[in-house]
């Protein structure tokens, strides 16, 4: 079998910050799919995901890391709005062929995102996976953290707090926790403006849910002690999408992708399924 093709590339994003691109697979594949990651992390974490979608062929998968993120620019943690990291999409949508379907995909914050570039009308997508989406936090910060991180922030809002975010809380698998542990480019810090601007993005998802109208699959894994479940099911109910579905995985903690080898096989394989019978729908022929 032949290598499955790779390129990365920086592009300039809005206000000239550089954001590392990649794409793995053909650009001559069934379909396209954009991969957004999740807060504190980066797109480089999940190339075991993208090979298992790229391999058939059926799917090119396109991903970049936000600004402040892995190898991009910006200030570590930092969004001065979050229509930034729309804009950031944007940009890697624009690299895209537009006569292929195209899927869009998110975990956690990159949910989010992916949430809010649809409900604006950004861009179309043939179908939109939405894993652990980061629609309200699991477990809410103690109040006076929160107001002295807003008070810190008046004054500089990109500071660097503790996030409080714990290694055990991604994953019951202990290689990936020693992988997270050791990744120089993965974070654990807040920034005040990042935390009120994720906010108000989680109330506007939910509230403008029924404007998604692409098929929709989302993925909840029971156990997630960072990004709630309920959120998750409240979003699913008011999604617009006369298509959806809506998996959970018991016992599963917040990065299904990187769960115990079991549990995220049984997630790409869904999302595999998901992705196929679109494409089929469509009338291209595309088998995963």
């Amino acid at each position: 079998m032949d290598a499955i093709p790779r390129q990365e590339v920086v592009a300039r994003g809005e206000g000239g910050v550089p954001l590392f691109c990649r794409r793995v697979g053909s650009e001559h594949a069934a379909g396209h799919l954009i991969f957004v990651h999740g807060y504190g992390e980066h797109a480089g974490r999940y190339l075991e995901l993208f090979d298992a979608l790229a391999l058939s062929g059926s799917l090119c998968v396109h991903a970049l890391d936000l600004r402040g993120h892995g190898r991009s620019g910006g200030r570590p943690g930092f969004v001065e709005r979050f229509d930034d990291y729309l804009d950031d999409v944007d940009v890697l949508a624009e690299r895209i062929p537009a006569d292929r379907p195209v899927f869009v995909m998110g975990h956690s914050m990159g949910g989010l995102v992916l949430a809010r570039w649809l409900e604006e009308g950004r861009g179309a997508a043939a179908g939109a996976v939405f894993a652990s989406p980061y629609l309200r936090l699991a477990r809410p910060p103690p109040p006076l953290k929160v107001a002295i991180g807003r008070a810190i922030g008046l004054a500089i809002p990109w500071i660097r707090l503790p996030s409080g975010l714990r290694i055990e809380d991604l994953t019951r698998d202990p290689g990936w926790r020693v992988a997270t542990r050791r990744d120089p480019l993965y974070r654990t810090i807040a920034t005040p403006r990042w935390f009120d601007e994720s906010n108000a993005a989680q109330a506007l998802a939910l509230a403008e849910a029924g404007r998604i109208a692409a098929p929709s699959l989302v993925l909840v894994p029971e156990a997630d002690a960072i990004a709630s479940p309920d959120a998750a099911r409240a979003f699913f109910a008011a999604l617009g999408a006369a298509d959806k579905r809506f998996v959970t995985y018991a016992g599963a903690r917040h990065e299904l992708f990187h769960e115990l080898p079991d549990t995220r096989r049984e997630a790409i394989a869904e999302v595999e399924r998901f992705v196929s019978a679109r494409l089929s729908a469509s009338g291209i022929a595309g088998t995963m």
